[in-house]
């Protein structure tokens, strides 16, 4: 390529960058947007590293995604093997060959706490609840993802040069790479996320790390802010700033996303997550639609807005997925109802009556919405048992309830009943027990939603010999297995 061409490619990545940072082209004089301290060719580099680091990122999670997709292929096929050879060995020799060394990677790595304490424990301060210590395979993922993220955004700065042009160079880095993290932000909070299935692992596990990705993002759009801002009092002092807000829109809309989406991290931390879950949701759900709403403003007209319509893509189709569930699951035939009984030790049995059947696998769990409880609500609980409606699998007349696996599952395709073991808890479960105290007749039959089923990925048939452990009501996620 030719010095010509070079110069007008340099100069039409210059015109981008003046775009994404917002320099009005005509009809602007204000101060801190008429004076420039890069030349084109600089502007031009910087929008190159950007959208070069942008895809970085993105490429970086692809090949993670890609690389837990084999693994997890040949585990499948690993099991299948398993299966096949032992159909008709009933002495299980297959199982006395053990892997050493890929039983010291689960030992030492994927299943190890973080420290040398169980993992999943809960973080405790005084009666605040701060999380849970994660594994040490999720921990070094984290870590990656971390230092992943902050070598991007200071890598290739010319912190040698003047100070306006490094402010400049880390307030558009910082901002176009915190909207790229929205994007595995919303497709990892999603009830339907794909990868779910596709890579076996845990809605929990996604969620865990939709946190951290929430973190970077409100860590680099304040980064962004903080930039923007130091460039304004450069150039004009402190009282140039609020002149500088009032009279760009720009500006406003970007201040307002940052606000938005640091009251996100305040109000979704630990504590008030654990205490207040229901206000936590649906306030965590309008901010993130208002910080939406404010950055395809800031943006607007530039590259990183082709990020956001990505994110408004993905999270549009799972609500509408989320919706199409509702619908199909309960409407029509004179929607879903819910049975409830009480039994003993502060439980009650939840018997859902459902429109439409589904196909039963253990390990499932649905999203029960009661409008006699909490219209707005909406919470996990684990499948017990199912039946197809004609009779209950888990009733004996003589032996009562069965607990074998080849019982509960004998009419469990297409079943249109299913049952759940509710423990008495405070908020929804407590209310849930109240109503089903109230009733005289020992039944009380109410309208419901149900969403899902979600779940069910565990398959344990390859196994000869499994031992489950299970505490108090949590058995009902053990018994179809």
């Amino acid at each position: 390529m030719d010095r010509p061409s070079i110069n007008k490619h340099a100069l039409a990545m210059a015109t981008l960058v003046s775009l994404t940072l917002g320099e009005e082209t005509s009809g602007s004089k204000s101060a801190h947007q008429k004076q420039s301290y890069e030349t084109p060719e600089q502007k031009a580099a910087a929008a190159v590293d950007n959208v070069l680091f942008a895809r970085y990122i993105l490429s970086t999670l692809a090949a993670v995604a890609f690389c837990l997709f084999i693994y997890r292929v040949v585990i499948q096929s690993i099991r299948y093997i398993r299966t096949l050879t032992c159909l008709n060995n009933d002495t299980q020799k297959y199982f006395k060959m053990p892997n050493l060394a890929f039983g010291a990677v689960k030992q030492h790595l994927l299943y190890a706490p973080l420290l040398r304490r169980r993992r999943n424990r809960e973080i405790h301060f005084a009666w605040f609840h701060l999380g849970y210590i994660p594994t040490r395979f999720q921990s070094l993922f984290l870590a990656g993802i971390v230092t992943l993220n902050v070598t991007l955004s200071v890598w290739g700065i010319e912190w040698n040069g003047t100070r306006a042009a490094a402010l400049s160079h880390l307030r558009n880095r910082t901002g176009t790479l915190s909207v790229v993290n929205m994007i595995p932000l919303v497709i990892m909070a999603g009830r339907n996320n794909p990868l779910i299935g596709l890579l076996n692992i845990s809605f929990d596990n996604f969620n865990l790390v939709h946190r951290w990705f929430g973190r970077i993002f409100v860590l680099q759009a304040l980064a962004h802010s903080i930039a923007h801002v130091m460039i304004i009092v450069d150039r004009g002092g402190w009282k140039s700033v609020q002149m500088a807000f009032h009279s760009s829109h720009m500006l406003m809309t970007g201040l307002a996303a940052t606000v938005t989406a640091v009251a996100i991290t305040l109000q979704a931390s630990a504590a008030l997550r654990h205490a207040f879950y229901e206000a936590f949701l649906h306030l965590h759900i309008a901010l993130a639609i208002l910080t939406i709403a404010f950055l395809w403003k800031h943006i607007e007209g530039t590259h990183p807005q082709n990020y956001l319509l990505a994110v408004i893509i993905f999270w549009a189709l799972e609500r509408f997925a989320r919706l199409a569930s509702l619908v199909y699951r309960n409407v029509g035939r004179g929607g879903t109802k819910a049975e409830l009984e009480l039994l003993p030790g502060d439980a009650c049995r939840v018997t859902l009556k459902m429109v439409r059947p589904w196909t039963f696998q253990p390990g499932q769990y649905v999203f029960i919405t009661v409008p006699s409880v909490g219209l707005w609500t909406s919470h996990p609980f684990s499948l017990a048992w199912s039946s197809n409606g004609m009779d209950d699998p888990q009733q004996d007349s003589e032996k009562g309830y069965k607990m074998s696996a080849d019982d509960i599952l004998a009419n469990s395709d297409d079943s249109s009943t299913m049952s759940l073991v509710i423990r008495r808890r405070s908020g929804f479960t407590e209310k849930l027990f109240e109503k089903a105290e109230r009733s005289t007749s020992g039944i009380t039959t109410i309208s419901a939603y149900v969403e899902g089923p979600y779940g069910g990925h565990a398959v344990l048939h390859s196994y000869g010999t499994v031992m489950i452990f299970a505490g108090g009501v949590g058995i009902t996620h053990q018994v179809p297995f």
